[in-house]
This record gives structure tokens, sequence and C-alpha cells, in this order.
């Protein structure tokens, strides 16, 4: 890891100038990696709304704050941190894909807010109820789940994930066989009025 990086307008500007991203117009940046460079507080990303993708893994960063303007990101890794609590996330209303794991989340909470969610990591965190975990059964935008090597209990965890699998697969079985009966539906009403017409 590199020595602290302190997130700052001019920094930030001066590392887009480095990565050969917008320097002079940060909002055309779409993706900017953040990734092993000591950071401790997510700040002055507030020109930057036009980002979809920002790499935060293997940082320092404790708390979840200062990503309110990015509201059309969609990818969010922030593996190998040191947060604690899932907050800040609201105006994030097109984020996809989360990445929490190897952080020291205890409770799972903040998510609800989070419409278009279909991708979460939450593997070794310290998430021990399974109740936890089970309300995000109640996610359908939710299609992927990694509670696994929890370091307290994560066996009611899997559990939990294998059931919201089978939820989504039941789901998705339905969907079909309700589009079969509606296209069958339509070949009868057509054999139907065909047969009408040349009565």
């Amino acid at each position: 890891m590199d020595c602290e990086f302190v997130m700052t307008k001019e920094s930030m500007k001066k590392l887009c100038r480095e990565l050969k991203l917008y320097s002079n117009c940060p909002e055309l940046n779409d993706v900017i990696h953040l990734h092993q460079k000591g950071i401790r507080k997510i700040q002055a990303l507030e020109e930057y709304i036009g980002l979809r993708t920002i790499y935060f893994e293997c940082n320092a960063i404790s708390k979840l704050e200062g990503l309110a303007p990015l509201i059309n990101l969609q990818c969010l890794y922030l593996n190998q941190n040191c947060i604690s609590q899932i907050e800040g996330l609201e105006t994030l209303q097109q984020l996809e894909i989360l990445d929490l794991a190897d952080n020291q989340i205890k409770k799972v909470t903040g998510l609800s807010c989070l419409p278009c969610l279909r991708q979460l990591n939450l593997s070794g965190n310290f998430i021990c109820h399974e109740s936890d975990v089970i309300h995000l059964l109640d996610c359908k935008s939710l299609k992927s789940l990694d509670v696994s090597n929890n370091r307290i209990d994560n066996e009611k965890a899997l559990e939990a994930e294998r059931n919201m699998r089978l939820t989504i697969a039941n789901e998705e079985a339905a969907t079909r066989d309700h589009h079969r009966k509606e296209f069958e539906d339509i070949k009868i009403k057509a054999k139907r009025e065909l047969a009408e017409k040349y009565l």
C-alpha cells in the first residue's frame, strides 16, 4: 500500500492526469481506480457525477461517506477496508454491484434503499445472525449474494444464500410458465379467429 492519499479536489485532478483521465472535466470520467492508496476518508467527489465504477479496494476506509454526488454509480468496490457499518448509499439509486468483502461489518442494514442492487459481496465480515441476511431475500433485484467466510457462524448465512437462490429459481420458473401460458392463449385465440373468418 502506498503512503496515505488524501482525497482533495487538487489531488484528484493530479491523479486523473497521471491516469490519463479527464482532469479538467471530472464529470466525463466513468471509471476510476483508487485501490491500494492508503485512503482513510472518501471525499472530494462532487464533480465526478459521471462515474459508473469506482475501485476503493485495499485502503483504510472506515466509514461510507462522500458518495452522495455519484448518482450514476453502478459498481462500487470497497473490499479489504475497515468499514463497520453500511450507510450513506441512499443516493446511489443506479448501484448494481456492491463489494464489501473483508471489512468489519457485523449487521446488514442500509441496503433497502438500493432498488437496482443485483450483486452483493459480504464475505469475510463478522455477520453472525441469520436474520441479518434473510431480510435480503425481499430484495427482488438481488441475483448474487456472497456471505461465505464470515468470521463468526457463517453456516446459517450460507443456508440463507441457498434459500435465496432457490427463491430466484422458482420465480424465474413461474415467469416462464406464465409466458408460456400467454403464448398458448394467443395461439388458441388466433386459431379461433381464423376459423371464424372462414365460416
